[in-house]
């Protein structure tokens, strides 16, 4: 299994991995991690310590640090130096612009991880050389993973399954850098798809697509398993429900509703919206708290929104924090918020653990297939991401159905998530790709 995140990493699409390696061994797939070194993330130790014992990891190269652009030395001037402008100022500027593309080109395409994806390519070869395995399993994004299995699948013949969490050369998210490297996303998705013996993508949606864009492909090829929640979660969760019960008959409910968002604010997740809903409300006399928790990308101020709305007190931005740190908090919110938008194939990894806690569920998003998640959920509702006029209207829904105490059986719901029947999944596919292959005449 190569995957450039994996534990102590903590990012979001390291939690759909681990429950693989978790779970696979039950159903006859034991497997291999070929992985990075990295600094733990918040969290990042506790997640590798669920890894089965008997999960080998191999880890290659380092964690990679931001590419410096040609010219960098016009950036990284002393004080005094800038103090007075040089008159070639601008032509250093312009010429730095002019590089920029031709050098993300060579050091980012698909992504900052190419160079690691060599590495494993290598060491990859060498485990296949030295140990005995029947598949090759990669996972993106970063999907320079992929390229690596590519290789190692051309030079040993092994079949391969390459699971795309998120989409590679169409309906990309962040288009920002690397303008020229983009290019060649399509070369390198379609080199995938076709040479994988299966592609598997984490909602039927996002199968949808990859099957109208290689018609000629057996449909059966692309295979959607969705993302979902750790088994090892229904527990924990149980028991953080029957303390907020508790402490709600202890003390009652809060005067202000919260509203908690987990997860990385970036891309195209503007909270503006929802800060200009939530103010909709406050005028007419309906308080709700924004609880943001993790990282805010520099593209957004939402501390200077809130104040200049006249709501900076139904604003509140968390640090990022450790997984269960992240359970506590979605426990003791009374609304549980998924912004999505711009996305239409993307379903959020923390709406699958929000499934295993009954509060209403807000998803400004437009996604279909996380739309499609939200109504499976019950007590839940998804508004466009730009329309506050409705995301207005639904929190007030929200905040109604919190006021009326009607929680959400969401255990039907939850049944087409367990992270363990979805590694059985996986091992099926890993099966028949074993199935396909052609034998070798004695």
């Amino acid at each position: 299994m190569l995957a450039i995140n994996f534990p102590p990493a903590a990012t979001a699409g390291v939690h759909r991995t681990l429950r693989f390696v978790k779970y696979l061994g039950e159903f006859g797939c034991h497997p291999t991690v070929l992985t990075r070194n990295c600094d733990p993330d918040p969290g990042g130790e506790s997640l590798l310590a669920q890894v089965p014992d008997d999960v080998i990891i191999h880890r290659v190269g380092e964690s990679p640090e931001p590419p410096t652009p040609p010219n960098a030395d016009a950036v990284n001037q002393s004080p005094s130096d800038r103090a007075t402008p040089s008159p070639l100022a601008p032509l250093k500027r312009t010429t730095k612009n002019v590089l920029r593309p031709g050098w993300e080109l060579i050091t980012e395409t698909p992504d900052q991880y190419i160079g690691w994806s060599r590495q494993a390519a290598v060491r990859g070869l060498e485990l296949c050389r030295d140990g005995d395995f029947d598949a090759i399993y990669t996972t993106g994004p970063p999907h320079s993973a992929h390229l690596a299995g590519l290789k190692i699948h051309r030079q040993t013949g092994l079949p391969w399954i390459a699971d795309f969490r998120d989409p590679f050369a169409r309906k990309a998210w962040i288009k920002a850098r690397n303008p020229w490297g983009q290019r060649l996303f399509p070369y390198f998705e379609r080199q995938v798809v076709r040479e994988a013996d299966c592609v598997v993508v984490n909602n039927e949606a996002s199968a949808e697509d990859f099957r109208r864009a290689y018609p000629d492909l057996p449909s059966e090829k692309i295979v959607a398993i969705p993302n979902g929640y750790d088994p090892d979660l229904v527990p924990v969760a149980e028991q953080l429900r029957e303390r907020q019960r508790e402490q709600t008959a202890a003390d009652g409910r809060r005067p202000v509703p919260v509203l908690c968002h987990p997860g990385t604010l970036y891309g195209e997740r503007d909270p503006g919206p929802i800060l200009n809903a939530i103010a909709q409300l406050h005028r007419q006399g309906i308080d709700v708290r924004f609880q943001q928790i993790g990282v805010v990308a520099g593209q957004f101020d939402p501390t200077g929104m809130a104040r200049q709305l006249g709501i900076d007190h139904l604003w509140e931005c968390l640090p990022p924090m450790s997984h269960h740190e992240v359970m506590e908090q979605m426990a003791g919110a009374d609304i549980l918020l998924i912004v999505q938008p711009a996305t239409p194939l993307q379903v959020p990894g923390k709406l699958y653990e929000m499934l295993l806690f009954d509060q209403p569920i807000l998803a400004v998003c437009d996604s279909r297939a996380t739309s499609d998640v939200i109504r499976e959920a019950g007590n839940a509702w998804s508004v466009g991401s730009g329309d506050v006029e409705e995301i207005a209207a639904t929190l007030q829904r929200c905040v109604e159905r919190i006021e009326s105490c009607q929680p959400q059986d969401r255990e039907s719901a939850r049944a087409n998530y367990d992270g363990r029947d979805l590694a059985r999944q996986l091992s099926q596919q890993i099966m028949r790709t074993q199935r396909s292959q052609p034998t070798t005449p004695p």
